[in-house]
């Protein structure tokens, strides 16, 4: 049957995976009686920032790009009124020492 042997293989990946070393035997029959292959072709996204997890995914063979989308916010600093301008100026500041040469 090709199920019996996808199921093989894909214990004898996971056996093999660093991940799952530690597992019992047991424990990783029940996550590969549970798991389907999936091939993807180049560029395709596998899933998208913010998407509900739904699926453990475990790279076979090839590579994965991950990207963290960041949202930057920024606001302005610069005091925006004549009360602002006049606060900052109360601020107190270091007072500098003159050096003189004589």
């Amino acid at each position: 049957d090709l199920q019996d042997v996808e199921r093989r293989e894909n214990f004898h990946l996971m056996a093999g995976c660093k991940l799952f070393q530690s597992w019992p035997k047991t424990k990783i029959e029940k996550m590969v009686n549970v798991c389907t292959r999936r091939v993807c072709e180049p560029g395709e996204y596998i899933f998208h920032q913010d998407d509900e997890p739904d699926f453990f995914y475990v790279v076979v063979e090839g590579t994965v790009q991950i990207v963290k989308e960041l949202v930057i916010v920024t606001k302005n600093r610069w005091p925006s009124g004549h009360k602002q301008w006049t606060e900052l100026n109360r601020v107190p500041q270091k007072r500098l020492k003159r050096r003189r040469n004589y």
